[in-house]
Order: C-alpha cells, then structure tokens, then sequence
C-alpha cells in the first residue's frame, strides 16, 4: 500500500472510529443549511444555486493541489451536519465518497463531471494520478522511456490545435443545444477540470439546482432560477475571454500540470506540453530532457506556473528551457480570485500578458 493510501486509511479510521460526520437523526436541520464542495471555484458555483440560506464550506485548502491533499480530521469536520455533498468528480476527488462513507455520512453526492458527461472513461483514476504507489510510478517511468518523451516534448494540445474541435467559439458560447455542447466528450472528456471553460461551468448550474431540489424540494424552481441567472452571467464571462483571446488563437504554452485541455480547447490555444504529464506524478528525467530540448528550439512558448505546484521545479524547467514564466491558477479561493468570474478573469489575463509577446513573433 503507498503511503498517501495509508495515510487516508489512517484518516478514515479515525474519523470512523470517532463517528466524526454523521449528525444525529434526532438533530434538527441548521439554519443557515450546510452543502460542502471539494474545491473553491465549484464552491462558488455551489454557492450561486443554493442561495442566503445555505453556507457552502469548502473541503480542500486554498494553496493546496487537489490532486496530492490527504484530507486531515480537521478538514473532515467541515462535513459536520452537511445536507449536500459536490464533487467536481472525473476521478479528481474521489477520496470523498470514502471519507462519507467512513462517516456513515447520509448526504446525497452531486457529481459535476457526470452531470457534464466527463470522465465516463475514468481516466483519471487514483491508480493514474496522485494515489500511485512507488513501485507503480517507477514502472510507468521505464515505460515512459520508450513511448511518452514525444508526447511531453511535442504534444499538440491533446490532438486539439485551433479549430480542430467543431467551430470556432466565437460562436454560441454558452447554452443547451449549442455547437459546443460536445467538448464534454470524446477526446477533451476524460479530464476532470471543466471548470476552466466557463462554457461547462454554466452548463453544470442546471444539476446542481436538481441536487438541491432533491434535498429542499419545496424551493425546488428558486434553485433552478438562480441556476438560469448564473449560467447567463457565466456566457456573458465567456464572451469576455472570447474577446481577450481572440488575438492569441493559435499560441503554444507549457503547463506546470495538464490542467488547461478545456481553457485551451475553448479559445483556441494550444496546451503544447506539461512539466507533470500526469497530475501528482514527477516527470521522469527524460521527460524533462525532451521538454527542455524543446523549449530551447523554440516551439513551447511560455511556461505556465501554478500556486499548488512546486515553484523550484518550474524555475529550473523555465531557466533551462529559456522560457519566460506567468502565473495562472486553476483552484483560487484567494483574496483577487475567490470567485468564479474573479478566478477566470484573472487566468484570462495572465494568458494575455503571457502570449502576447509570442503572438507578435508568429509570422
């Protein structure tokens, strides 16, 4: 057993043992109502459905990558007398449904990513991503020798260059029926960040609205109104990044982790290599050889750093592949990024003053 596994292991007993989640049934419901989301930004989406009567705490720590957290008991006491549960879900957060069900938890989960269609193929598995034992991380290293060192050099955004998915998205940027309602599938539809489309975050506000009716049926169509209300905000921020962006179709970037398929697919970017090809796991030594050859001939852009993501390791991949380094941050929570519109401005920006030298470049 790895260590993270262990250490969840140890957790759940704990808070197994001390009967930590479940409130009495004789316990009336509280006022302001508890819902509980995994990550800020789908908080924040949470948040704009339930409405002033419902706090939504958040699980997961500002700062901290999701795809290494090892919930502590501290952060389980968060579920204390929760009536809903949201997972972003594609495999991204599925130490949840055992934290709740260690808790003997009886608040219903809301899976975003399924109400969207992503992550059917569990692409994202724990066994993939950050709960890999030691032994199974060496293993995918001596395979990545021979068959991965193109894919981190010269990946091309996950076979998505502008344009390669459907029509441009000047085009219906938000809405049922709408020429984009198939990013959530086939190639993108594994990966579980979503939320960077704000295309997808809107579409995901209708399911949250039926999770809350589901749990409050008597203000079952206030949910479903503030769901409407939120996903036309969410297309008119669409239309904004559209419009930022618009000059930069085509650019090439390298991400800190692949976490910017859907961002890049939606606005015509080009996601063209990460530092960490799988999410929690270090690249192997020639993985990083092929990424800094290919950053010295010219044909990554810039680099992409996070605030989950260790900066040495950035640092050196930025100096020794001559490429210039911008923040971005997929989590938020944060005073100037605490909100959803505020995350995606924010990101929206940083990609403007990153790409913006290299798109004078492009012939």
């Amino acid at each position: 057993m790895s260590l993270s596994r262990r250490r969840l292991s140890l957790t759940l007993a704990i808070v197994a043992g001390a009967a930590g989640c479940a409130a009495p049934a004789t316990r009336p419901v509280p006022s302001p109502q508890i819902a509980v989301a995994t990550i800020a930004p789908l908080a924040d989406l949470v948040q704009r459905v339930a409405g002033p009567d419902w706090t939504v705490r958040t699980v997961i720590p500002p700062g901290t990558s999701p795809h290494v957290f090892e919930p502590e008991p501290s952060d389980l006491r968060k579920l204390l007398g929760a009536r809903a549960v949201f997972v972003a879900g594609a495999g991204y957060d599925d130490w949840m449904r055992k934290v709740l069900a260690a808790c003997a938890s009886r608040a219903p989960v809301h899976d975003a990513a399924a109400s969207l269609g992503i992550g059917q193929g569990h692409a994202w598995t724990e066994g993939a991503g950050h709960d890999a034992s030691a032994e199974e991380r060496g293993a995918h290293d001596e395979d990545d020798h021979a068959t991965h060192d193109h894919e981190v050099a010269g990946h091309e955004g996950h076979g998505h260059e502008a344009g390669a998915h459907g029509p441009e998205p000047e085009g219906d940027p938000v809405g049922a029926g709408g020429a984009h309602d198939g990013h959530a599938h086939g190639i993108l539809g594994e990966d579980p960040h979503w939320w960077l489309s704000p295309e997808l975050a809107a579409r995901c506000l209708a399911g949250i609205a039926e999770a809350f009716a589901g749990v409050d049926p008597i203000h079952a169509e206030a949910y479903r109104a503030r769901a409407r209300e939120g996903a036309a905000e969410l297309a008119e921020l669409d239309r904004e990044i559209v419009a930022r962006l618009a000059p930069l179709r085509g650019a090439r970037f390298v991400s800190a982790h692949r976490a910017w398929v859907y961002f890049a697919d939606r606005y015509g970017l080009v996601e063209a290599a990460s530092i960490e090809p799988v999410p929690g796991r270090e690249p192997s030594p020639r993985e990083l050889k092929a990424l800094v050859t290919e950053g010295r001939q010219g044909g990554l852009g810039r680099l992409f750093t996070e605030p989950q993501f260790p900066p040495a390791a950035a640092r050196v991949v930025a100096n020794e592949a001559g490429l210039d380094l911008t923040l971005v941050d997929p989590i938020g929570g944060v005073p100037g990024r605490a909100t959803y519109p505020e995350l995606m401005r924010f990101n929206a920006d940083a990609f403007v003053r990153g790409l913006s030298g290299a798109a004078k470049e492009r012939p």
